[in-house]
């Protein structure tokens, strides 16, 4: 593949924790590239790196080894201010990452004002052109988080990520909370938007439903190891790794627990 044509290339990444004397290895050697415009999406349930990985990307965290490249640079050449643009993070605690003393005027455009990308003028006709993209009324602007409904809050969450039109969009359990309308309602506009600007999209999530419907190719991540890869329509028909089989099928009989050796990866 032509390192021209990636927006991120991740190289045998790995991630290790130490509580006390313990060490615990999160992430073990994870390697994958994103393309441009791409839905990538990443599952494994809780405990199985996909959220320490995301956070490695996005900065938070950094790599006990491996190697990132981000436009094909290493991302330490990158001002702060300037990373922060490239790549947009929604975490999966995503009410809490709203400061609940802002209203949604300030939480919406703090960005373009941190990063100076328009003057004072362009605010109001710039906001309203937002507000009218992610289905939000004028009349909430005033508003603060703890007055919205959770599917206002989430598309404020995601309007504010993709107002600054960054190259990596990282979603880390977008739709967790939301009833089973409200989370169809986010996937179409995630979908719908990643589109339109051309942005790159990493969805972490444990929705195996989710994940199909959105992504273009999928990885599945079992004790902190990518285990298998190929696009959704091959893992309706034929997932090869008995851990993906649980996933797909969780009332199956497959056992619970695979041992350390069980996590080969297959590529399709």
């Amino acid at each position: 593949m032509n390192s021209n044509n990636v927006v991120l290339q991740v190289d045998k990444l790995s991630k290790i924790f130490h509580q006390g004397k313990k060490e615990i290895l999160a992430l073990d050697e994870v390697s994958f590239n994103l393309l441009p415009g791409e839905i990538l999406g990443i599952v494994g349930e809780s405990g199985s790196g996909k959220s320490t990985l995301g956070k490695i990307l996005a900065g938070l965290f950094l790599p006990s080894s491996g190697k990132i490249s981000l436009l094909g640079k290493d991302p330490s050449h990158f001002k702060t201010r300037e990373k922060a643009r490239l790549i947009q993070m929604i975490f999966q605690d995503w009410k809490s990452s709203l400061d609940p003393r802002m209203d949604v005027f300030d939480i919406l455009t703090e960005g373009w004002k941190i990063h100076h990308l328009i003057s004072q003028k362009e605010i109001k006709e710039k906001l309203s052109r937002l507000l009218d993209d992610f289905d939000l009324s004028n009349d909430l602007i005033s508003r603060k988080p703890s007055e919205l409904s959770g599917g206002q809050l989430q598309r404020v969450v995601i309007a504010r990520a993709l107002s600054l039109s960054p190259k990596i969009l990282i979603a880390d359990e977008p739709t967790s909370s939301l009833d089973r309308y409200l989370r169809r309602q986010v996937m179409n506009l995630l979908k719908r938007k990643v589109k339109e600007l051309k942005i790159s999209l990493i969805l972490i999530s444990h929705d195996w439903e989710a994940v199909t419907y959105l992504a273009d190719r999928i990885f599945v991540m079992f004790h902190g190891k990518k285990v298998e890869e190929a696009p959704p329509s091959f893992f309706q028909k034929n997932p090869i790794h008995p851990y993906t089989q649980k996933l797909i099928h969780p009332k199956s009989h497959l056992p619970l627990e695979l041992k350390w050796e069980e996590t080969n990866t297959y590529f399709s």
